[in-house]
């Protein structure tokens, strides 16, 4: 019942009018209406069984009939056009096409069309957003991809898949913040290294090239950022000297990901000119970076002063990020926005956004941009002068960090609430940090923590504009 309903609540109304056609028997069409003119999100379950005079049983079972008859009709009869429609519609609750996915498989399909629907299945299940990202769903998939007779005795096949794998439940384990946890971190450590050793014992480029690049992406996650530049330094040395085996994306991409490692390391204006030629076609170029590295392209251009840059990243990006059906990436959108805001002084746009990200946020589990939105809260108030309130604020936020227990996990995640704690006393009375709040401050002169470490500074002159 509940799939028929959010089928039905996200067609178009060509769509439903198509189904008229359906071929349905009178008590299929009846439910079929009934639950079409349902347009709330949560379904009167009781009121459908009243009006229809069916057993929850029987009703459930005449609403999967018809949604097979549905997806049928308008994705056809294989699978994965069936797949493709279901994908297809937008804002649909991932269920839909879980559900689809598990149908698809009991299908007696053989070699290559099996092998390619599980593919297919993989990659839906593997790039899913990180609030709906389930790894043992991922792991289900990878475990039957690697059994399959393609997979077999193909190393570059089984080592895609393993990167794969692990780049999605790096990103869950990213996303949820777990990444810090040492534990998660030693699981992830062994599973790398044995990727690693597979891929060059194989003398394969092309694996070597992506079990490094899965290892640069890991140990960017990890704050481990040292590692992060050997591994890309790696990569970019293979696509650069060996000839004939990679393709003109996959050098692309490794140039793309040495510019983002050039700043992990704190050389900033090489990362700014690295990223340079990423701008020259932007509606070829930009296109083809994900969210995350349009994002650390942008805060470069923050860090180094190229706001003329960050302004253009915003139009030809995260503008139409902001309207994207999915949760994050609105999210992600607000944030760059702030962030601009904040550093041109703009602060009456900084709030309209950061109450446009709150009130996103709330709607999903979203703890690794909650606390980036908490870092910018409370820079605008300093930022407005509403000094008192900025350190009231800092509390407040150092408490939320120690409830989800993340000081235990990584003590670095407090620091930016520490600097502003020893910021208010030194633009207030001129009192100077200590060694921990010295240290605190300093972390932001570096690697992703840079563009915030540029409020901090502004918030230090203060103290100057005050004495004056």
């Amino acid at each position: 019942m509940a799939l028929l309903h959010d089928l039905l609540l996200h067609l178009g109304a060509e769509q439903l009018n198509e189904l008229q056609a359906l071929t349905l028997t009178p008590t299929e069409r009846e439910v079929f209406s009934f639950v079409a003119a349902q347009k709330r999100a949560v379904f009167p379950t009781a009121l459908a069984l009243q009006k229809l005079k069916l057993t929850q049983t029987h009703f459930e079972k005449v609403c999967s009939v018809v949604l097979k008859k549905i997806v049928l009709h308008l994705g056809g009869a294989e699978p994965m056009g069936q797949l493709n429609f279901i994908r297809s519609i937008g804002g649909a609750p991932r269920r839909l096409i879980r559900q689809q996915m598990k149908l698809a498989l009991k299908q007696s399909l053989t070699g290559s069309r099996k092998y390619e629907l599980l593919q297919y299945c993989f990659n839906v299940v593997a790039h899913f957003p990180v609030t709906e990202l389930d790894p043992r769903e991922v792991a289900f998939y990878e475990k039957k991809l690697l059994e399959a007779p393609e997979a077999k005795g193909n190393i570059e096949a089984e080592i895609s898949i393993k990167v794969d794998s692990l780049y999605a439940r790096m990103n869950a384990a990213g996303g949820t913040m777990q990444i810090a946890d040492p534990g998660v971190q030693q699981a992830f450590d062994l599973q790398v290294e044995q990727l690693m050793q597979q891929a060059l014992a194989s003398g394969n480029p092309r694996a070597e090239m992506r079990a490094r690049m899965l290892a640069g992406y890991y140990y960017q996650l990890a704050n481990r950022l040292t590692d992060f530049f050997a591994q890309q330094q790696q990569v970019l040395r293979l696509t650069t000297t060996t000839q004939g085996v990679f393709t003109a994306d996959e050098t692309y991409r490794a140039r793309l990901t040495f510019a983002m490692a050039l700043a992990a390391v704190d050389r900033f204006e090489e990362s700014y000119n690295a990223f340079l030629p990423f701008l020259q076609d932007c509606h070829y170029n930009l296109a083809r970076l994900n969210l995350a590295e349009q994002s650390r392209f942008f805060k470069v251009a923050l860090t180094t002063g190229h706001f003329d840059t960050a302004e253009l990243l915003l139009r030809q990006t995260f503008a139409f990020a902001l309207e994207k059906t999915i949760l994050s990436h609105r999210v992600m959108a607000s944030l760059q926005y702030i962030g601009y805001y904040l550093h041109t002084g703009a602060l009456v746009d900084a709030a309209k956004f950061i109450e446009r990200a709150r009130a996103e946020i709330h709607k999903g589990k979203l703890l690794q941009y909650e606390i980036q939105l908490r870092y910018f809260e409370n820079a605008l108030l300093f930022l407005k002068g509403d000094l008192e309130d900025a350190f009231i604020q800092a509390e407040k936020n150092l408490k939320f960090l120690r409830a989800k227990q993340l000081h235990k996990i990584d003590e670095e995640y407090t620091y930016f609430f520490i600097a502003i704690k020893a910021l208010y006393n030194w633009v207030v009375t001129g009192k100077k940090f200590n060694d921990k709040q010295q240290k605190a401050y300093n972390l932001y002169r570096h690697a992703s923590w840079a563009h915030l470490g540029g409020l901090l500074d502004k918030m230090k002159q203060m103290r100057r504009t005050a004495a004056q």
